[in-house]
């Protein structure tokens, strides 16, 4: 970011190594008779933000521009080195440049550039998904290898916002042993880096990452040491490119040959972590993430964290119905399915995901996520299209609905399926066409006591009470939303048959007497002239979650500053609080078999929210479904409103913070403190804001979360689960989660239009691990994917799946499945695990098949070497798993396959 370099430049740079140099010119350095005791490592650093003030289309030219620059300085210079990161980089000048980009390759082969960081770009490292940032590696590894022969040692995140606590371990997996970075650094310099399994990287942190070369660069000895007596700088201009400048390198040479500087000389990064290895023991090590800077970009451009969950979750859904229609013989679109990974990947940018771009940059990125949205999603439906119609389907007792549980866990489940019927609903009256927003509203009861209520069955005759919840007219018929709860849905599917002629055996509605709505799980009083809740009290335990004279879900706007600096980045000093109000007598109370909903209508400023709260007859969740037309902006001329929404507790506010983040659940500070005591600097590096306006904290710190958060005392707790936002907070009793924020600065219209913004909360009796949180997170995020089959008009030949079969199943509800795919050969089906609540287990995983094989593999695919070999019965795999490890699982379909595995990991 050119302006923060800008308030940059006068810090110190730091990064240290020693060794032995030749001059840029091939001949040996000009040194005194003495040697000289301290050395600097330069490496030329060409820093490229791919989108920030600018689109893509001027991102494309830059990479030619600087590449060709770097070109002509290595003609000039021949011992001139230079690192550049991130294969995506690469990647536009081999399709745009062909003759630069063979002279590239040259120069990759000689050693003199090296292609450092593995990931497709500088992925921002708090809001990508764990295995988004797996993805990330295994494209810019392959690349590297495939194009260059070599894959880069060294992770380069110099400008990322903060560093998440598995990052050691990811790197690890993608054949990266060290880390560069910047920002949130607790410590200056070398040190070794320890992730939460245990994984370590040597870590390397200057003050900046693009310096200009002069007779201060001694300092950086002091200010950045990588050892006693050397330390690296990475020299040239940056965020748009540019890289060293020829005074830059000249000025390198005239100052080592001054003998009262020390000795300098061009080195690529990975010759300077080999020379600092040998005293790496002498070094700091730090062990955990490294927060926290610019928490306004956990909420800022609310579409693109949007687009970037719906992605994540969708590209899921799609490898696993491509992965399963695969097994069963079928093609699997690789190239479609990499093409969109690269889309999210590339927009992963540290620059980007946060929402820290132009007007013009943000709305190409909202583009593309959903350009790569709807490619996954048509690429998922059309695989369980496939994989279903191989189903032999019941006749004449509704339509066939197939409901696939993606989690490897049976279940209780709440079901949502959209089907078409010719004629109306018998127990609903359904919006008509021309009633475009009106699809949630617009369903009303016949008034014949059956309560919008739909009969639904199972293959074995089952009857479960289904509800129509949504819905309107699509000439020549109807389509309407039905939901229904299963106890026990398997982890895989499950046939039922859906007849909207027919209301539920029993029809009766969630009653709602007064203000009061008692469920299975929960008994709740609501405000009738708000639409909040008042109290939750919870039936397992008896416990009141509301704290006193308090209300759920209250909303809240934070007016922060007019003149405010970096606003897209920081949260800026709020200068009112205002309530947002409900509209008088908006609040509406509908009933049915399933559920109940609340709903109201709330304004503030241009802006109007229509909130539905929904409450289950037999679901421990309760959901809010906000409808926002927000008409917003921000700006140096008007104050910037911050949308949240709270949650004041019942609770201890020195409660405990716990929060999903990639590949892990971390504790965060909450009240102002971190496990009862003082916030240590690695949770609240202040270092990094030295030259930035202060965040906002008189209301707590907002830490990046992604699924959930949940706060507990050890004998209660609540989780707040999300399927869009990032940003939350615990403080004085109050939960928060961030729904809407416009910086305007550098965009002014961040957020303008129709938004759908769904949370839910979840109280639970003990920790997070022992309650069920994390497979709820995955659920309201992944839920159930539920279906009409293709037309059974015309019958296929062999119908070889039964009506309901189990596919992938865990025996630990705490290790998470990131990922099943078909592996990069072809040859084998994989499946990606992590261990989420650090405790050392024996797990079983059953499979739909049997596997020639089972093999303990590298994000890159490749047979982990040393590794406890999984066990492989039939169609079960049994491994022991590590606290936080990550376990990626090669399952060969050809003992052929498994041969060449078992001979390489014996290597």
């Amino acid at each position: 970011m050119n302006f923060i370099l800008s308030l940059l430049l006068a810090a110190p740079l730091l990064t240290a190594a020693s060794g032995i140099s030749t001059s840029v010119t091939g001949t040996p350095m000009d040194r005194s008779s003495e040697p000289k005791k301290d050395t600097i490592f330069v490496a030329g650093h060409s820093h490229m933000d791919m989108n920030w003030l600018w689109t893509q289309g001027e991102t494309i030219k830059m990479a030619d521009d600087n590449l060709r620059q770097m070109v002509a300085l290595f003609r000039e210079y021949p011992d001139f080195k230079m690192v550049q990161s991130q294969p995506a980089v690469y990647d536009f000048v081999k399709k745009n440049d062909p003759a630069l980009y063979e002279e590239i390759k040259r120069y990759v082969k000689e050693g003199r550039l090296e292609p450092v960081g593995g990931s497709w770009t500088e992925s921002d490292n708090n809001l990508a998904s764990g295995e988004a940032l797996a993805r990330a590696f295994l494209l810019g590894q392959s690349f590297y290898r495939e194009e260059f022969g070599r894959m880069a040692r060294i992770g380069w995140f110099p400008d990322d916002f903060g560093h998440n606590s598995q990052m050691p371990q990811i790197l690890r997996l993608s054949g990266i042993d060290s880390y560069f970075f910047t920002r949130c650094a607790p410590i200056r310099g070398s040190f070794t880096w320890e992730g939460s399994d245990g994984s370590r990287v040597i870590a390397y942190s200057p003050h900046i990452y693009n310096a200009r070369f002069g007779k201060d660069a001694a300092g950086y000895l002091e200010s950045s040491p990588a050892t006693d007596h050397s330390t690296l700088i990475c020299v040239g201009v940056g965020d748009h490119g540019g890289g060293p400048t020829k005074a830059d390198i000249d000025s390198v040479l005239a100052l080592n040959a001054d003998p009262d500087f020390p000795a300098a000389y061009f080195a690529t990064a990975s010759e300077f972590i080999e020379a600092i290895k040998p005293e790496m023991d002498s070094r700091p090590v730090h062990k955990g993430e490294m927060q926290f800077i610019f928490e306004g970009c956990y909420t800022s451009v609310a579409e693109v964290k949007e687009y970037n969950r719906k992605c994540e979750n969708m590209l899921y859904t799609n490898e696993w119905f491509n992965s399963l229609n695969w097994l069963q013989g079928g093609e699997y679109p690789e190239e479609e399915i990499k093409e969109t990974w690269k889309t999210v990947a590339f927009n992963q940018f540290h620059d980007i995901l946060p929402g820290s771009g132009v007007y013009e940059a943000n709305r190409e990125n909202v583009a593309r996520y959903e350009g790569a949205y709807r490619a996954a999603k048509t690429g998922a439906d059309i695989a369980a299209w496939k994989c279903f119609d191989a189903i032999p389907f019941q006749s004449s007792i509704g339509q066939p609905v197939v409901v696939c549980n993606m989690q490897p866990f049976a279940r209780k489940a709440l079901v949502e399926v959209e089907v078409f019927s010719y004629d109306l609903p018998a127990s609903a009256t359904l919006a008509n066409w021309m009633q475009f927003y009106e699809t949630k509203s617009g369903v009303t009861d016949t008034g014949k006591g059956m309560n919008c209520s739909v009969m639904v069955r199972d293959s074995e005759g089952r009857v479960y009470s289904g509800q129509v919840v949504e819905g309107k007219q699509a000439p020549p018929g109807w389509r309407s939303k039905i939901q229904f709860v299963v106890d026990s849905l398997p982890a895989g599917y499950k046939t039922f048959y859906v007849d909207v002629t027919r209301p539920a055996e029993d029809p009766t509605a969630l009653s709602c007497e007064g203000n009061r709505i008692r469920t299975n799980y929960f008994d709740i009083a609501f405000d009738a002239q708000t639409g909040d809740i008042v109290s939750l009290v919870d039936l397992r335990s008896g416990k009141e979650y509301v704290a006193p004279d308090a209300r759920l879900n209250t909303m809240r706007i934070y007016n922060e500053v007019k003149h405010g600096m970096m606003k897209a980045w920081t949260l800026n000093h709020a200068e009112t609080v205002e309530e947002v109000q409900t509209v008088p007598g908006s609040v509406k109370v509908t009933s049915g078999p399933v559920r109940a909903c609340i709903e109201c209508i709330r304004k503030w400023g241009r802006s109007t929210i229509k909130v539905r709260t929904y409450i289950y007859r037999d679901y421990p969740r309760i959901d809010y479904d906000l409808d926002v037309d927000w008409l917003e902006w921000g700006g140096d001329d008007v104050e910037s409103p911050l949308l949240r929404t709270s949650f004041p507790l019942n609770m201890d506010p020195d409660a405990v913070l716990y929060c999903q983040t990639p590949f892990d659940v971390v504790e965060r500070p909450s009240n102002g403190k971190f496990r009862g005591g003082e916030i240590p600097i690695w949770l609240d590096n202040n270092e990094t804001r030295m030259y930035m306006p202060t965040c906002e904290t008189r209301f707590g710190r907002e830490v990046p979360a992604h699924k959930w958060s949940d706060v507990s005392d050890g004998k209660d707790g609540i989780a707040l689960l999300n399927n869009s936002k990032y940003g939350y907070c615990y403080d004085g009793g109050e939960f928060r989660l961030s729904l809407m924020r416009c910086g305007g600065w550098p965009d002014q219209y961040p957020n303008l239009g129709r938004f759908n913004i769904r949370y839910s909360i979840m109280p639970h009796k003990g920790l997070w691990s022992d309650a069920g949180v994390l497979q709820e997170g995955e659920a309201f995020n992944v839920p159930a994917y539920a279906t009409e089959p293709l037309s059974t008009s015309l019958k296929a030949s062999e119908k070889t799946m039964p009506e309901e079969m189990r596919l992938f199943e865990l025996d630990n509800r705490n290790v998470q499945m990131a990922a099943v795919k078909r592996s990069e050969d072809g040859k084998m089906l994989i499946v990606r695990l992590c261990e989420m609540a650090g405790e050392d287990s024996s797990i079983s995983l059953a499979l739909p098949f049997s596997p020639a094989g089972a093999f303990r593999l590298d994000i890159l695919e490749r047979p982990l070497k040393g590794a406890e070999a999984p066990s492989l019965e039939g169609d079960v795999v049994k491994l022991q798993i590590k606290p936080h490890e990550i376990v990626t699982i090669g399952l060969p379909l050809d003992r052929k396959d498994a041969r060449r595995l078992e001979r390489a990991c014996r290597r």
